[in-house]
């Protein structure tokens, strides 16, 4: 039985408290008026017709409320995560007593209501909703989580005192404005091969090194393609902690116009086919799915490559339908993202040399050049070989960025991720 979850018996129990307080009442009133006169009989009598009534015939609990109004206990994976969205939210509630230390906890509005049984601050069970609506629902749950941002990013609690259906497993932070994007692939063109598709589920695998601007082109088509985007980010270490279901009720419910899967890895066979499988299950004309993937991409055999060059088991349209693969900067992107960012964080001293900072930082992703440009704009330039150096020597040597996966007939091969 999970830590937080609530026996049938005890939930029955609750429903029927009153009996027993009432018997309880019965028998004091009885056992005080035994040896009394018949004053203290007529009251003893008058005190059990009272807890008899009260029994029979109670004022309105929690429970009998969610019965009359026709609350319906729902069935969602993730409930106790959802309950605990809008336990943490403003929407107005009111608060009943559902046991003898639990509460109900009551979100009513003109669409429908929504009930959830808490014991403390800790969730217990829901959320039942009026009617059965589960639309209802699911609106007023979106309002909450996209109304604090329209670009979100899923993470792992750090602390994990109970897990009944996912009540403390996730939380959702806001995920910063993108910044620009410097690359020779353009959003808007990547976005427009998108919208001649129309309404046909898109799947697209952005891969190559680190800090070159996978995620970055990423939420650029998004927005793109997408306008005003819902954005929803899960990191592929918070895929290996979901089940599928909990991943699928997360897309039904929240709807995301964007499912953006940041730094997928396929190293073991078996979690290649989860992955591609769960793609599959979660293929929708009205979410877009791209999925960023670690790789070396600097040999010309990646540039060039034979039939299987960019294979790993499992993949097929219908999976993954587009595959972009991002290299790392030429010189005239290094000397576009170099003055940018230097502009970006306060720069004003025009540099007469910077071919030769282009050219001594050829190799570099665009997180380093981006560090580069933010130690000049803060101490000039009068050591920026020493600053160029020093980050060299902290980047990936080259070739790095490997991962191995199994693939069909060889059991060690290494392959770009």
């Amino acid at each position: 039985m999970r830590q937080s979850e609530t026996p049938r018996w005890v939930k029955a129990y609750y429903k029927r408290a009153h009996w027993f307080k009432g018997v309880e009442r019965v028998l004091e009133a009885m056992y005080q008026a035994r040896e009394g006169g018949v004053v203290a009989k007529s009251l003893a009598a008058l005190t059990t017709f009272s807890a008899a009534m009260e029994s029979l015939y109670p004022g309105e609990n929690a429970w009998e409320l969610l019965a009359r109004q026709d609350y319906q206990e729902s069935d969602y994976s993730l409930g106790g995560f959802f309950c605990n969205l809008l336990m943490r939210s403003n929407l107005p509630r009111t608060t009943r007593m559902a046991g003898l230390t639990s509460q109900m906890i009551l979100w009513e509005s003109a669409g429908g209501g929504i009930a959830a049984i808490y014991q403390g601050a800790v969730y217990q069970d829901g959320p039942f909703l009026q009617h059965g609506d589960r639309d209802h629902f699911e609106r007023v749950l979106q309002e909450v989580v996209w109304g604090t941002g329209h670009d979100l990013m899923l993470s792992a609690r750090p602390e994990n005192p109970g897990n009944y259906r996912g009540s403390n497993k996730f939380r959702f932070s806001p995920m910063p404005p993108p910044g620009f994007y410097v690359g020779k692939n353009r959003p808007e063109d990547l976005a427009a091969w998108l919208g001649r598709f129309g309404r046909v589920p898109r799947t697209m695998l952005l891969r190559g090194p680190t800090g070159v601007g996978k995620s970055v082109l990423a939420r650029h088509i998004a927005q793109q393609a997408k306008g005003t985007a819902r954005t929803l980010k899960i990191a592929d270490s918070m895929l290996k902690n979901c089940i599928f279901d909990e991943v699928d009720g997360l897309i039904e419910v929240l709807q995301p116009s964007v499912l953006l899967l940041d730094d997928v890895t396929f190293n073991e066979e078996a979690d290649t086919e989860r992955f591609l499988t769960m793609l599959e299950a979660l293929r929708s004309p009205d979410c877009l799915v791209i999925a960023t993937m670690m790789a070396n991409t600097g040999g010309e055999q990646d540039k060039k490559p034979e039939q299987g060059g960019w294979y790993f088991p499992g993949m097929r349209p219908g999976r993954i339908d587009k595959i972009l693969t991002l290299y790392l900067h030429d010189a005239e992107e290094r000397n576009s993202i170099l003055q940018s960012y230097y502009l970006e964080f306060g720069g004003m001293e025009d540099y007469p040399l910077w071919s030769r900072i282009v050219d001594a930082t050829e190799g570099l992703s665009g997180a380093y050049l981006m560090e580069i440009a933010r130690r000049l704009a803060v101490f000039g330039f009068d050591d920026w070989r020493d600053t160029v150096d020093e980050l060299r020597r902290s980047a990936p040597p080259p070739g790095e960025g490997e991962s191995r996966v199994l693939l069909p007939g060889a059991s060690n091969v290494p392959v770009p991720r």
